[in-house]
């Protein structure tokens, strides 16, 4: 009986110490990686402030065509997704600034889309 008492705790306590190191991860992320998670699941109505960050990232893009790519290949899943049509929306104008060449077919997919 003592045996599987303590291989029962020695089991909570390990799940527990994993909970808590992704918890950690968590709440350490980037605040960018944070907005691209909301922005998954973005709706209307939702507050936008939680996507700032793509905003902000999209600007300082400018200059940096790197950055400008990278936001680029993060944003283009968004659209073959499940994603809220308001998070597509903001995908499409996220990419009228950024986007390039390699945006075309993606976008060409949503023009028969009325929505967007």
């Amino acid at each position: 009986m003592f045996h599987r008492t303590s291989t029962l705790v020695a089991l909570l306590v390990a799940a527990l110490l994993l909970v808590n190191a992704q918890l950690a991860v968590s709440a350490d992320a980037p605040p960018l990686d944070k907005a691209f998670a909301a922005l998954k699941t973005f709706d209307w109505g939702q507050d936008r402030s939680a996507l700032k960050p793509i905003d902000d990232a999209v600007v300082t893009s400018r200059a940096d065509a790197a950055a400008r790519k990278d936001l680029e290949t993060r944003l283009l899943p968004l659209l073959a997704g499940d994603s809220p049509q308001c998070a597509k929306d903001f995908v499409c104008r996220k990419l009228s600034l950024i986007g390039t060449v390699q945006s075309v077919p993606a976008l060409a997919k949503l023009l028969c889309d009325e929505k967007l």
